[in-house]
């Protein structure tokens, strides 16, 4: 029971450390700051794919913003 219980609270830590990364991530693009790093989350869940998809959408963004400013 012991070793249940530590592996769960092992495991709610680090789904709650990536979802806390993934928030400030996300927070600092709906604020407008494409000048923070890529969020480096290392799943194959949907934590993982979102965080791949907001990495994305701020290569995306950062290549509009350049198109725009060349224009």
């Amino acid at each position: 029971i012991i070793l249940s219980i530590i592996a769960i609270i092992k495991t709610v830590s680090y789904v709650t450390k990536n979802i806390k990364k993934v928030n400030s991530f996300a927070l600092s693009l709906a604020e407008g700051d494409f000048t923070t790093e890529e969020i480096d989350i290392k799943t194959e869940d949907e934590l993982g794919q979102m965080g791949d998809n907001l990495n994305k959408m701020l290569r995306e963004n950062k290549q509009i913003i350049q198109s725009v400013a060349y224009s």
